[in-house]
């Protein structure tokens, strides 16, 4: 019976759907299933970047094709009339956030990001994919006045309740758009989203105090990143970690 809002990263059109840059529709489905299959009432909701049109995201990446199918897929831009704000209490840098009523009334947040590199903040996995949940000028307001305790200030009042990273098709080097694709195969998930990103991180060869909105987020008592307390199922981190190129490694003509 809750309501559940599934978050993919649908930050701005690709080049091409598996770029690694946005979450794969194939993802969201599995995770749609099993939402609705445990009693679930399941959506799946983004607002790109800001200035980015989600509409034509959401037609390149393919999530028209679950439409068709009778699944809820929502542009939260064209739901301009169901603004609302909401409180941050204990907010470091925001006391208030403008987001959607739809957003507020959410029982439950699964967020489904892609494993890439970030030109800002390292990485970019669920606990930053969250910042789509954001209006367009609310989105700038993070980025100019506290990007990363601005994120850990969001997570701390919707608290997701699960993190299914899309490692088929990563993005490495000046992501979080711009980066090149890197093939992994990977699929990874856990309730303690910090848990998850230490371990994600490192697969992608961060330490997880380097990334900060990873220690930012633990530092607030959102989970846990001490690898040595995190249990890892199945293929050990060693199995398949494969060092990310970072966005500071990367050189683009002219620019």
């Amino acid at each position: 019976g809750d309501r559940v809002m599934i978050k993919p990263n649908l930050v701005a059109c690709p080049t091409e759907r598996l770029s690694g840059g946005v979450t794969r529709w194939e993802v969201c489905l599995a995770v749609y299933e099993a939402v609705e299959a445990a009693g679930g009432r399941a959506y799946i909701a983004e607002s790109s970047a800001a200035g980015a049109d989600t509409e034509q995201v959401i037609q390149k990446c393919g999530y028209q094709g679950l439409r068709d199918r009778g699944i809820p897929v929502i542009d939260l831009k064209q739901k301009e009339n169901a603004r609302c704000v909401m409180e941050v209490p204990g907010g470091v840098v925001f006391e208030k956030i403008n987001t959607w009523e739809l957003v507020r009334d959410t029982d439950v947040f699964i967020t489904v990001p892609v494993m890439k590199t970030h030109d800002q903040t390292e990485i970019t996995l669920g606990l930053k994919n969250m910042k789509g949940l954001l209006s367009d000028a609310q989105k700038k307001a993070f980025h100019k006045e506290g990007l990363v305790e601005g994120v850990a200030d969001w997570c701390s009042v919707l608290k997701p309740a699960l993190e299914i990273v899309d490692g088929t098709y990563g993005q490495q080097g000046l992501g979080p758009i711009f980066g090149e694709t890197k093939r992994m195969d990977l699929i990874c998930g856990s309730k303690d989203l910090v848990a998850c990103e230490a371990v994600v991180g490192k697969i992608m060869g961060y330490e997880p105090e380097e990334v900060m909105i990873t220690k930012a987020a633990h530092e607030r008592g959102l989970g846990e990143m001490d690898l040595g307390k995190i249990q890892v199922l199945g293929c050990a981190i060693e199995e398949v970690a494969s060092r990310f190129k970072r966005s500071c490694e990367i050189t683009i003509e002219g620019v």
